[in-house]
């Protein structure tokens, strides 16, 4: 009779591969590398003949000459956030949408375009789109304060007739009138909330400039 192999023996051994200690460190030391390559942007913001400037040394320069005006304007911003958020006002996508359309259109009739003049005060998109959402909501916030009586247009063009253009349409200057007393009662207001916000916050500061 033939011989019965033995189940057992006809397995092959199981692989068992350990990595030594210095395969470990090299495995170690590429995935090191190799993160370090793909997230060098947020350590290093410029390599000048092999010399690095690293990202922190640019945010410790602009802290010093910017620093206080920067926090300063992410306080006010957090404090009119919040009083919109007490008093339940919101802004919707369409809303901030039709702002950006107004104002290109207007850059646009002045012959440029709004990347350009974004390019021009450093601002992204995004900053911008921030920058609009935060207007409408103060201009909803007042909007009852920032009525504009014909009375008011008609005093201002006869006290700046002489600095106004004696070309363009009359109505076209009213409504530019009507635009700009409006933001000067926005301007107004704001200030006003600012300094009350300012004075009834608990803010705590953890650096100094």
């Amino acid at each position: 009779m033939p011989k019965q192999k033995n189940p057992q023996m006809s397995q092959s051994p199981k692989a068992n591969p350990k990595l030594t200690r210095n395969q470990i460190i090299l495995l170690v030391a590429a995935l090191l590398v190799a993160m370090f390559l793909y997230l060098k942007g947020l350590f290093l913001a410029a390599l000048v003949n092999g010399s690095a400037i690293t990202r922190l040394s640019v945010i410790q320069r602009l802290e010093k000459t910017a620093g206080k005006q920067t926090l300063d304007a992410l306080i006010t911003k957090e404090l009119i956030l919040q009083e919109a958020g007490k008093r339940k006002i919101t802004i919707s996508d369409q809303e901030i949408d039709k702002e950006i359309s107004r104002i290109e259109a207007n850059v646009k009739r002045q012959g440029g375009t709004l990347d350009q003049a974004l390019a021009a005060q450093g601002m992204s998109r995004v900053d911008f789109r921030e920058q609009v959402k935060l207007q409408k909501i103060l201009e909803k916030m007042f909007s009852e304060q920032l009525k504009v009586t014909e009375k008011e247009i008609d005093q201002f063009i006869e006290t700046n007739k002489n600095n106004l253009p004696q070309a363009q349409d009359p109505s076209v200057i009213r409504e530019q009138v009507r635009q700009q007393l409006q933001q000067n009662k926005l301007g107004q207001k704001v200030q006003e909330l600012i300094d009350k916000l300012r004075k009834s916050a608990k803010i705590n500061y953890f650096v100094n400039y």
